[in-house]
């Protein structure tokens, strides 16, 4: 493993700690017992003298003499206590109100989002209908679903799709790949939508709970959903021979249920080391990384695309994409500056006049960005 991929590794655990030390903290009860009290046996003995006797008629003075005292009763037994009842399994909760628009706008703003505002914003964010391609999400998902441009039961058959592959309508390069790759977007965006409304409702059906019966407010996702996430947010299909290398070596080290206390360092490893061939990936790739990183220079040298307005721009852009605009926004800032760091870290001891210098920084960035729990919590 090289030195940057070290590097990565060593700051997703330190990330994944910062991040998850106020939320994953289960509460924890131990059982009291009461003692049993010891019997203690009362064994007093009392005497009682006689009253002295009136003078007798022979002229004697009498005595009369009290029994001895008895034993005392016994002491009342202590009251055994009952051990304390551990929590049972939750029942079955009340329902939860899910707001799906708002999850379905978030993902769509990891994925088919990217595509419209880097290809078609001259138009579509500006004077022409549907206003698709403008910078805030909500406004350009209610264009799109508002006059029916995106079919989820027929994702191929979409009209966005369509416009592209049939029409040739403004292809930014091969209009059937540009198509190819809009429709894999919107495949993408309906994965990302289905697993934020599962996890979210996730907390109705009583099978996630804490030690006492609580109900668990967060889940890890398993290894199947955190192989699909990666895929969806970076672009790169599922069935690339290096990926689903990777993906077999590792899959026995993934989560292989939600349950967040289940998860462990080991878990974390795993991810980090699928998040590290995904991003290996994406930033080797034209289109993809353009995709993910708009605008971004990966051909420049370090000192010059990793300046400070360059890293800032490079991480903003990571976040919007991995995590996704307006989510998180507490942890954006610390997440921020321990990337920051990272990027100053991974300069050291580098040839900071090459580009591939650049795609390294990048890489690191990427992994741990994709590593998070952000982005592997339900």
């Amino acid at each position: 493993m090289t030195r940057w991929h070290r590097v990565s590794v060593t700051f997703m655990m330190l990330l994944t700690v910062l991040f998850t030390y106020n939320n994953c903290v289960l509460e924890q009860k131990t059982n009291k017992k009461i003692k049993k009290s010891d019997d203690q046996t009362l064994n007093t003995t009392s005497t009682t003298t006689g009253d002295t006797g009136t003078n007798g008629t022979d002229g004697t003075n009498g005595t009369t003499t009290s029994t001895d005292g008895t034993n005392g009763t016994t002491g009342t037994t202590g009251t055994t206590g009952t051990d304390g009842t551990n929590g049972t399994n939750g029942t079955t909760g009340d329902p939860v109100v899910v707001d799906e628009k708002a999850l379905s706008v978030q993902a769509f703003s990891q994925t088919t989002h990217l595509l419209t505002k880097a290809h078609c914003m001259n138009c579509h964010g500006n004077f022409q209908q549907p206003l698709h391609a403008v910078a805030d999400p909500t406004q350009a998902f209610d264009a799109l679903i508002d006059t029916n441009k995106i079919n989820f039961f027929d994702i191929p058959n979409s009209r966005l799709v369509t416009k592209l592959r049939v029409n040739m309508h403004n292809c930014w390069s091969n209009c059937a790949s540009d198509a190819a790759e809009l429709e894999q977007s919107i495949v993408n965006w309906k994965t990302i939508r289905d697993q934020l409304i599962a996890g979210a409702t996730s907390g109705s059906n009583g099978g996630n709970t804490g030690p006492d019966g609580d109900q668990a407010d967060i889940g890890i996702k398993n290894f199947e959903q955190i192989n699909k996430t990666m895929s969806a947010l970076t672009g790169v299909r599922i069935d690339r021979s290096n990926i689903n290398n990777v993906y077999q070596d590792i899959i026995a080290q993934l989560p292989t249920d939600n349950k967040i206390d289940t998860f462990l360092a080991a878990h974390q490893v795993a991810v980090t080391k699928l998040a590290a061939e995904y991003c290996d990936t994406v930033v080797n790739d034209t289109t993809l990384r353009a995709n993910v990183w708009s605008g971004f220079n990966f051909g420049a040298t370090a000192n010059n695309a990793f300046d400070s307005n360059g890293t800032s721009n490079f991480i903003n852009l990571t976040l919007n994409s991995f995590w996704g605009l307006g989510v998180d926004l507490a942890g954006r800032s610390p997440a921020g500056l321990e990337l920051q760091t990272l990027v100053n870290e991974l300069k050291v001891g580098e040839n900071l006049g090459a580009s591939s210098t650049t795609r390294k920084i990048a890489k690191g960035v990427c992994i741990a960005t994709l590593a998070s729990l952000n982005v592997t919590m339900l």
